[in-house]
């Protein structure tokens, strides 16, 4: 979710792009525990009661409200300044799967911020392109090297290096239909190998690292850094197929932590 500028139309659309968002954490961490209870009911007794505990907090959570004071905090941050909302819809996101995974195994609880964190970034998959064509993509020196393509009224520059697209500023792109139609346009022009240095990438993996990145993007703030190197996706072969973890262990060292995401450090 991006706002710029001050209209009316833009705080009513960072509205409902933010409300999807709560909405789609809280119903993805429930997805989630119905599916582990059923799986753990026949594991343990004990595996039965954390399975339970987990589903009971998140329903705690459905059904008291919390989705709906959330989402009003969202309102006002968004009438206050839509350019402050995606902060303020964010923490109001993070605060909510605190509460929701509270008393949930380190394991379970990465496992489930993967999840949550997959249906966020999915939350807008409906895209405003139907070809390649209509991105028209431009060799601008003639060199096969600097191109040029528009995207929803903006003006984008990808890089083609021998086996490697990069996509400046990608994070802008949120439609995962538009940006598998955007990597069929690159890899039409120029198709990149996969990490087996073999086979040829696809439209669809590729997009599925630029969600990578987008996540990055939108949920390393605290990490300046990072947020650099998410902002612009860089379909280079060794990264086919990084999750969300594995893009940030790679890209700092370290080793990955969802309170990283949650905000907890």
């Amino acid at each position: 979710m991006v706002l710029s500028g001050c209209s009316l139309s833009d705080y009513n659309e960072g509205l409902d792009d933010a409300n999807e968002l709560v909405s789609g954490v809280v119903d993805a961490m429930s997805g989630i525990a119905d599916e582990a209870s059923s799986v753990m009911q026949d594991a343990s007794p004990t595996a039965a009661s954390i399975a339970d505990e987990v589903k009971n907090s998140i329903d705690v959570v459905k059904d008291s409200g919390v989705l709906d004071e959330v989402k009003e905090n969202v309102k006002d941050s968004v009438k206050e300044a839509g350019d402050k909302a995606t902060d303020a819809a964010k923490q109001s996101i993070k605060d909510a799967a605190k509460d929701a995974l509270n008393g949930i195994s380190k394991d379970a609880l990465n496992d489930a911020a993967s999840e949550a964190l997959s249906t966020v970034d999915s939350s807008s998959t409906a895209g405003i392109l139907k070809s390649a064509a209509d991105i028209e993509l431009t060799d601008t020196d003639g060199n096969c090297k600097n191109y040029h393509f528009y995207y929803a009224g903006d003006d984008f520059t990808a890089i083609y290096t021998t086996d490697n697209w990069k996509v400046k500023d990608s994070y802008r792109v949120h439609s995962e239909a538009d940006m598998i139609i955007i990597c069929q346009a690159l890899i039409d022009e120029h198709p990149v190998h996969g990490k087996d240095m073999e086979s040829y990438r696809t439209a669809e993996d590729m997009a599925y690292e630029w969600e990578i990145h987008n996540m990055g993007y939108a949920f390393f703030t605290d990490d300046e850094n990072l947020r650099n190197k998410a902002k612009d996706v860089d379909f280079d072969p060794k990264d086919q197929g990084l999750t969300i973890e594995e893009f940030y262990e790679s890209r700092t060292g370290k080793e990955f932590d969802v309170n990283v995401i949650l905000g907890g450090g």
